[in-house]
């Protein structure tokens, strides 16, 4: 996948599915989550929004993804998740395993946080306040 600045990857408010880059959907008025990617200048800005579970699950695989093959920096704005689940967990884990750098996770949430604390995950990335 070929990121530009101002992709945007979101799932379709109908299934899930991943939306084509570029293209700027308005997130569904739902409680599933969306993924908005972002390349700022030297520097991979991913916006994670509602819930962060198997429904956004290939959204944010893709994203990120496409934010390893740039070889940047990956910063992942987490201050309007509202639920985190193992899967969103996994894909973010995936991101430092591959990342040339552990990726930024800004403004985590105290369920994320709590979550990256139990299961021994938050050393992987660096967290902001």
């Amino acid at each position: 996948m070929e990121l530009h600045p101002s992709d945007t990857v979101m799932p379709s408010a109908a299934d899930g599915a991943a939306a084509e880059p570029g293209l700027a959907a308005a997130p569904a008025p739902s409680a599933h989550g969306t993924v908005s990617l972002d390349v700022q200048g030297e520097r991979v800005h991913v916006v994670l929004r509602g819930e962060i579970d198997t429904t956004v699950k290939d959204a944010l695989s893709e994203a990120l993804d496409g934010a390893a093959h740039l070889a940047l920096p990956v910063e992942v704005d987490c201050s309007a998740v509202t639920f985190i689940d193992s899967s969103g967990l996994s894909v973010l884990l995936w991101l430092a395993n591959v990342a040339a750098e552990p990726p930024q996770l800004l403004h985590v949430p105290p369920s994320l946080h709590d979550l990256l604390t139990l299961t021994g995950t938050a050393p992987a990335f660096t967290l902001v306040p």
